[in-house]
């Protein structure tokens, strides 16, 4: 079981059913931003990773699987430290 199963164990509707089922649920444009952010602060791919563990884009999560993205990407060591070797958090985790 990979980390973002671990860290969901406790919410397996979010893997289950990660895609917006209405306009009201879909991934807010913040959310959004913040995943970005951690893509660039990560150095990975938002994109492969949401694909990866829900099978879809971030633009088509559900508010609550887009957490769970954000919490995923966020807990990944910034690709600063570990060009130099070491890990270390620069950011607090939204």
């Amino acid at each position: 079981m990979d980390r973002m199963s671990n860290f969901l164990a406790d919410d397996p509707d979010v893997l289950q059913h990660p895609l917006a089922a209405t306009m009201g649920d879909l991934v807010m444009a913040r959310q959004l931003a913040i995943i970005r952010r951690l893509e660039r602060e990560t150095g990975t791919s938002a994109a492969a990773e949401c694909r990866k563990h829900f099978g879809c884009a971030p633009e088509d999560l559900s508010r609550r699987a887009a957490a769970a993205l954000i919490q995923h990407l966020g807990r990944m060591p910034c690709a600063e430290a570990a060009e130099e070797g070491y890990l270390t958090i620069k950011r607090r985790v939204p």
